[in-house]
């Protein structure tokens, strides 16, 4: 079974070191006015009105581009005239700095279109239209894409026999109203004059057949329309080997005849065709017999859901017939390899195929000429019947990075006539940028249809009919697919997802295989890239292969890996696209990292804001960074970076270029800090780096402490005097803190005592910038001593306590006061008494 992988996807092309240092100064332009981020024209606001038209002269092809009047857009809003570029990839659109593309038109904005006519028929091309230096407020970008359909000649190459044995090769095409030239190499595709020309017919001829071949071995032939060989009107490539099995055609009709018989089954088709001698080989010659074809059954559940936790289906509202195109090409490299080529574009029509043209408005499913319908074009039928989706059912698309997923879930057939309940069915088709496609049946019913893959090269007929005399037969074999194998018979690669990345982030896949059961042999393994250099591809010995790979910074754009994996005669190959983003123009200039600001005295963080004492120097530290400084030193160590320094928000030149201001510079109340200008070797500056901010301050000191004496039981309130008191966090005597600190108006602090025992101590004023002692400031005493015993008794002539000891004051007190009160009432008495 094929996993459902996942993949990154994406962009390529090489910046020299030429390149990055004007982009890297082309942004330091731009930096002059960097705080203003409101002058930036973002390409997202803007519309270029770019687009590619296809266009013909007579037979010939190119591709038209128009947009908008771009001078007056500069001047209407206030920008001067700016260099153009146009940028075109095969593959996805260029980077806005060009990266993944060829430039096509270098020029000035004065320029309004152009023509492109170095195309080729059938490929899809992408278009980035970039306006300005790329990284500056100027820059603008818009995106297109087209392509030339031109003729098809649809050449097929079929082996066959006639009824004595003799091999042949027979030669089928559609003619386009030009002459053709047929040309044969058993070497491979090559150019006209380095191949055999073995037949040459008129615009009406559309079928040759190669008498003169020899059993087993392989021929390759380039079908040529038009009189000029060097600039033909089309082309087309078509290999065979002689005396080879009939061809496999992977499409079955079903109808009355011939019931459908695939419900709860799954269909699988692998791309196994023998790698190409040459990375850049066209592969438009792969043929049916490219693919194997397995037939699982008692399938009971889709192998993509609806949504999982790495994404959701979206619904597409199809109407009964329509079609409606999905593209899944774009900035990141994504495509669909299908017989050969690539395809961005996927049309999905309500009636259950996929084509591979941008297609709208309806196609109607016509049960007499589905057939001829089908085999018109490149075409997947995963379900093609009539259906109606618009009365019942679902159809939602999954969009992946290695495929592209379409389910119609419950959906209506149009039922026969004099039907009153019609059936319904459900049917998944993924189609993986590997070529791989996995078509997978739950509920089906299909009263007339089809079901299979087209190469677009019109239905495949037994061309005996050309030629009765021979007999010839055994061209094509129209394989039921009940017929087919549930497991795989060839060696074949799983599909590998296609990463994407920004330069300067590690790429790693591993290509891994899927093998007919009871292989006992290992596969081994090589790779080819379109980078420099041999491909970092390694053989990890255990059937599996190992691409890992870390872009330079410098790189950017879309890289071909060919995968390739030999197991005894049998070679295969798959192509993986990587994309690697072009950093922010940003990310290449200098930076100056982890700036301190210290001195000499405290402990604080110098990479945060912070107080120093007033006096004290200040010292300067920073890390210098380039991400090419180790590869390149020359150009990217450290050059004459710059160093300003800052007080109270003023640049204070005395100090420019020095990493510390002196002692007695820093004065109680000012604000420090330093700039970093960041510069290369070769002058490119980077973005200014702000230092920490130091403020100055002053420690404390005591001078007096009032008064200098309290008793051992504390409470008392002394005033300590002194100089930059402010900000206290605690006051302490003997190490005990004082019970309350109020900071005065005149700057002195009001402190109550702490209990301590008696003998003097050290008072410590702790503020938030720093600490101070005075040493035997303070002296504790013991409480007053009250008379003694004896003298007590002679005061109140009284208190003898009941151990002999005296009694305590209190006592005394209370006999005092009573007597006092017994005076005090006999006086009263006295005065009330009458007199006699």
């Amino acid at each position: 079974m094929m996993p459902e992988t996942k993949a990154f996807c994406v962009n390529k092309a090489k910046a020299t070191a030429y390149l990055v240092v004007c982009l890297i100064m082309a942004f330091t332009v731009f930096q002059a006015n960097a705080d203003d981020t409101a002058l930036l024209m973002d390409k997202q606001f803007f519309d270029l009105g770019l687009q590619a038209i296809p266009s013909s002269d007579g037979s010939d092809c190119a591709i038209q581009l128009i947009w908008i009047d771009l001078e007056q857009l500069l001047q209407e809003n206030g920008f001067p005239p700016q260099p153009l570029f146009v940028y075109r990839s095969e593959i996805a659109y260029p980077g806005d700095d060009g990266s993944g593309g060829d430039v096509v038109y270098a020029g000035s904005t004065a320029q309004k279109g152009l023509v492109d006519s170095d195309v080729a028929v059938g490929v899809e091309y992408y278009y980035t239209l970039a306006v300005g230096t790329y990284g500056t407020q100027y820059f603008l970008s818009d995106t297109a894409r087209g392509s030339c359909t031109g003729s098809n000649l649809g050449l097929r190459a079929s082996a066959l026999h006639d009824i004595d044995g003799k091999c042949y090769i027979a030669l089928t095409w559609q003619s386009v109203g030009e002459p053709v030239s047929l040309y044969r190499s058993t070497l491979g595709y090559s150019s006209p004059p380095d191949s055999q020309l073995v037949f040459g017919g008129s615009k009406e001829d559309n079928i040759w057949l190669d008498e003169n071949v020899t059993d087993g071995l392989q021929y390759f032939y380039t079908l040529v329309a038009g009189q000029d060989i060097i600039d033909p009107k089309a082309v087309s490539f078509a290999s065979a080997v002689a005396c080879d099995d009939p061809m496999p055609v992977y499409t079955e009709v079903f109808n009355n005849t011939n019931p459908f018989d695939l419900a709860y089954s799954q269909i699988i088709f692998r791309p196994v065709k023998e790698d190409p001698h040459h990375l850049t080989d066209d592969l438009s010659d792969m043929s049916y017999a490219d693919y194997e074809v397995t037939v699982l059954n008692n399938v009971t559940e889709l192998p993509v859901p609806r949504s999982d936790h790495s994404g959701f289906g979206r619904d597409l509202a199809l109407g009964e017939n329509m079609q409606f195109p999905v593209q899944i090409g774009g900035e990141k490299a994504a495509s669909v390899f299908f017989f050969g080529k690539r395809y961005s574009t996927l049309t999905v029509s309500a009636n259950g195929y996929i084509s591979f043209q941008e297609q709208f408005g309806t196609a109607p499913f016509k049960e007499t000429t589905m057939v001829e319908e089908h085999f018109s074009e490149p075409r997947i039928a995963f379900f093609n019947s009539a259906l109606m989706p618009q009365l019942g059912g679902t159809v939602w698309v999954r969009l992946f990075d290695d495929s592209i997923v379409f389910t119609f879930q419950n959906v209506t057939i149009k039922a026969p006539t004099g039907m009153l309940n019609p059936d319904r069915i459900t049917a998944q088709v993924e189609v993986f940028f590997s070529g791989h496609i996995r078509m997978t049946y739950l509920e089906a019913t299909m009263h007339t249809g089809l079901i299979g893959i087209s190469d677009g090269r019109g239905v495949p007929a037994e061309p005996s009919g050309a030629y009765p005399a021979l007999g010839l037969s055994g061209a094509h074999n129209w394989v039921p697919f009940d017929s087919l194998p549930e497991v795989p018979q060839r060696i074949s690669l799983l599909p590998i997802a296609w990463p994407a990345v920004t330069a300067g982030e590690r790429i790693s896949f591993i290509a891994d295989m899927e093998l007919p059961p009871g292989t006992g042999s290992v596969p081994a393994f090589y790779g080819l890239w379109s980078g420099e250099g041999a491909a970092p591809f390694t053989d990890r010995g255990d059937g599996t292969g190992l691409f890992d790979w870390t872009p330079a910074i410098t790189l950017s754009g879309f890289y071909k890996v060919r995968v390739v994996a030999l197991l005894g005669a049998e070679r295969v190959f798959q192509d993986v696209i990587l994309t690697v983003r072009s950093v922010d123009p940003r990310a290449l200039l200098p930076r100056a990292l982890k700036l301190q600001l210290s001195s000499r005295e405290g402990d604080a963080d110098p990479e945060d804001d912070h107080a120093v004492y007033a006096g004290e120097p200040l010292f300067a530290s920073y890390t210098y960074e380039h991400p090419l400084a180790k590869e390149n030193p020359a150009l990217y160590g450290e050059g004459a970076t710059r160093i300003y320094w800052y007080k109270n928000g003023q640049i204070v030149t005395a100090y420019t270029d020095r990493s510390s201001v002196p002692s007695g510079v820093t004065r109680f109340g000012d604000e420090w800090r330093f700039q970093v200008i960041p510069r290369t070797k070769s002058d490119v500056a980077g973005n200014p780096a702000s230092s920490p901010t130091v403020t100055v301050v002053s420690t404390p000191v005591i001078s007096t402490v009032t008064p200098a004496t309290g008793t051992v039981l504390g409470g008392d309130r002394v005033v300590i005097h002194g100089s930059q008191l402010k900000g206290v966090i605690q006051v302490t005597f003997g190490g005990i803190p004082a019970a309350q600190v109020i900071a005065r108006a005149d700057g002195a602090l009001e402190v109550t005592t702490p209990p301590h025992s008696a003998g003097l101590v050290t008072v410590v004023v702790e503020t938030v910038t720093g600490a101070v002692s005075k040493v035997n400031a303070f002296k504790y005493v013991d409480e007053p001593k009250v008379p003694d015993p004896e003298k007590r008794r002679n005061i109140f002539g009284c208190g003898v306590t009941e151990d002999g000891s005296g009694s305590s004051l209190t006592a005394d007190l209370l006999a005092a006061l009573a007597l006092l009160l017994m005076l005090g009432l006999k006086s009263r008495r006295a005065e009330q008494q009458p007199q006699r």
